[in-house]
């Protein structure tokens, strides 16, 4: 959720898929932002608490929670608190404004345009890498190290695209053995370099 803020603050607008662990206010509660608290269906304000970290998500969250006092005598009570509860409570996702900016933009006809430019280009290449290539996770420690492996992993999945190309291309079939055999083994080298760095030779020799 910090992306989306850290993107409006630096001006950029984000058209980000939505996340799983977002968390609005629930149904029928209209928030007041400039007084930060809801007014639930009966017409009580439920304020602000307290902020807090999610421990199952690491998310940052807001609670908000009405007196027990309050619901007590509510008429809608048994629907809004369920069986055991006492009193209204609930937690909204930190960033909930620009998040909310995000999904607007994202509705737009451009946001709809990126979504289809995104799906057609950056998630097929994803999905090859994480299901077929052996990225699922990157054994290595910082950033610079993380940076060769996805560069590996990005030359891995060019070879591969260029093997299918290059079969339509080639002038001859004995062009396109020597061309495929010299390739696959480039391939097939990038590949364990992702899998099994260690096992590796520092000089491959083809």
């Amino acid at each position: 959720m910090e992306c989306y803020a850290y993107l409006e603050g630096k001006g950029i607008n984000s058209y980000i898929p939505p996340h799983g662990t977002y968390e609005g206010g629930p149904e029928g509660f209209k928030y007041v932002p400039s007084q930060d608290h809801y007014i639930c269906p009966n017409g009580a304000i439920v304020p602000f608490k307290k902020v807090f970290l999610d421990h199952r998500t690491q998310t940052k969250k807001r609670e908000y929670r009405i007196s027990s006092k309050i619901c007590r005598d509510c008429p809608l009570a048994s629907g809004c608190l369920g069986k055991t509860a006492k009193e209204k409570k609930f937690s909204v996702t930190y960033y909930r404004e620009e998040y909310e900016h995000n999904n607007a933009r994202l509705a737009t006809p451009k946001g709809r345009a990126m979504k289809a430019k995104r799906l057609s280009t950056v998630e097929p290449v994803f999905g090859i890498l994480t299901q077929f290539m052996g990225l699922r996770k990157i054994n290595t420690l910082g950033i610079q190290q993380a940076n060769k492996v996805m560069h590996l992993s990005a030359m891995a999945y060019n070879l591969k695209k260029y093997l299918k190309f290059v079969e339509k291309r080639a002038e001859s079939e004995a062009r396109v053995l020597v061309l495929q055999e010299s390739l696959k083994r480039i391939y097939t080298y990038l590949r364990l370099m992702l899998v099994s760095p260690s096992k590796i030779s520092v000089n491959p020799r083809y």
